[in-house]
């Protein structure tokens, strides 16, 4: 990551931090909200209702349960900017993630780079 973007992210921490709503959670509830700009789904291999979904600008989802609850991915990372997920097929805990939108219109924003996950997310 560039030092600009990394400081302007540690930054962005500081203040989080020391916000007086710093003890607040924010509670995900699902990728519903992201707009329809689904970018990329990835189902693992031999568990049909394990996938994936990743949102242009909306991070990146988990659902073991074939659709019924999400789990966000990317809410602690320094992008929700997302391009493309892979399954590694013979390690299917192994996922990567490539940032920065692949959609050619309005709102293109870039990424960050290409993330790894060794535990399924």
């Amino acid at each position: 990551m560039a030092p600009a973007r990394q400081a302007a992210w540690q930054a962005h921490q500081d203040l989080a931090a020391a916000s007086p709503y710093a003890g607040l959670k924010w509670r995900s509830v699902g990728p519903v909200v992201q707009g329809g700009r689904l970018v990329d789904m990835e189902v693992v291999p031999g568990q049909p209702y394990t996938f994936y979904a990743a949102y242009a600008s909306g991070g990146l989802w988990k659902t073991t349960n074939n659709g019924h609850s999400f789990e966000p991915l990317f809410d602690n990372q320094p992008t929700m900017i997302m391009g493309d997920i892979a399954v590694d097929p013979n390690h299917p805990e192994t996922v990567w993630v490539g940032t920065g939108e692949n959609n050619n219109q309005r709102s293109v924003a870039f990424g960050d780079g290409v993330y790894k996950s060794k535990d399924g997310g």
